[in-house]
């Protein structure tokens, strides 16, 4: 029975100190560990997360995958590759940067005129 009482009490106390962890940071504690491994990690089928203090990473990944940078526009970053466009867009979280990446219809205002 004592063995029991200690197990429990060693679940409540591990429950008690994890949950408020996620809580506070506002997403999966489990999931941040993926950027010890990589500067950029996919998160989702057109969502990545990197460190909030350097968009270079992005930048720099999205060149090793053959993409182009083409321009900024606010929190929106362009890059081409051959006839596809596409417009990733920054946010900012507590500990981590957000990008979604979505394909564009046409090029920015900027590269048009050129």
């Amino acid at each position: 029975m004592k063995k029991i009482l200690k197990i429990l009490a060693v679940v409540i106390v591990l429950a008690a100190v994890l949950l408020p962890i996620e809580h506070y940071y506002c997403d999966n504690i489990y999931a941040l560990a993926a950027f010890s491994k990589a500067p950029v990690a996919k998160v989702g089928e057109n969502m990545y997360r990197c460190a909030k203090d350097d968009y270079k990473d992005f930048i720099e990944y999205m060149q090793s995958e053959g993409w182009s940078y083409v321009t900024q526009l606010g929190s929106v970053h362009f890059f081409e590759k051959g006839d596809k466009f596409v417009g990733c867009e920054l946010s900012i979280k507590k500990l981590y940067a957000e990008w979604t990446v979505e394909e564009c219809g046409s090029l920015p205002i900027e590269r048009v005129a050129e």
